[in-house]
């Protein structure tokens, strides 16, 4: 009987993990094939740099889902809602600063690490990729929550339909604006969340 009951929501969750990876590695494995190899290498430094950013947004939700579910569970709608405004506002808020001054750090950090003329080209890349994460940081309670309420389903369905929206324009992107078109394709990603799986969340 347990098993029964949780291998629906199990189930989401196992494909919500598959399609959520290929979503994050999709840029990547798109730069690999159409750019030069040493591409691969600039980019993962700074994908991988920028990420460290979205801990605190990361940290909040998941202590925040326990609180969630188990309101969601006794039915305290009211404190579920305010739980759920007061923690969005946090991470709004708080990872914006964060974010928006973060291109102007790493150019001077791969100034060093690389060259000049290399941070030069990696500023737009930063700035998209920020601009991103800033954008992940901001779904992160809502995605939780959906969690919290037993909808998977939702997050489910956007990635599976990204597959075809996302991942095609990722490839374009790349294909004609290199990094910096890869790095534009995470901000389209989650736009496309936006228009997708938020209003459903709210709903």
């Amino acid at each position: 009987a347990i098993v029964e009951m949780n291998k629906g929501y199990s189930s989401n969750m196992l494909s919500l993990s598959i399609l959520a990876t290929i979503q994050i590695q999709a840029d990547k494995l798109v730069i690999s094939k159409l750019l030069p190899i040493g591409f691969v290498g600039y980019y993962g430094a700074l994908y991988s740099g920028l990420s460290r950013g979205s801990l605190f947004a990361d940290s909040v939700s998941q202590a925040a889902f326990p609180s969630f579910s188990a309101l969601f569970k006794n039915k305290h709608i009211a404190s579920l809602l305010a739980k759920y405004w007061q923690l969005q506002d946090l991470v709004v808020i708080l990872t914006l600063p964060f974010f928006a001054l973060l291109p102007f750090f790493v150019t001077p950090l791969f100034t060093y690490v690389f060259n000049a003329a290399i941070a030069q080209d990696l500023f737009l890349p930063t700035f998209f990729l920020a601009l991103g994460f800033y954008l992940q940081g901001t779904f992160t309670i809502p995605y939780f929550f959906s969690l919290a309420v037993e909808k998977p389903e939702i997050s489910v369905r956007t990635n599976f339909l990204a597959l075809f929206v996302v991942l095609p324009v990722t490839i374009a992107l790349v294909y004609f604006f290199g990094l910096a078109g890869a790095a534009f394709s995470w901000v389209f990603y989650h736009l496309f969340v936006y228009f997708y799986a938020i209003p459903r969340i709210c709903k």
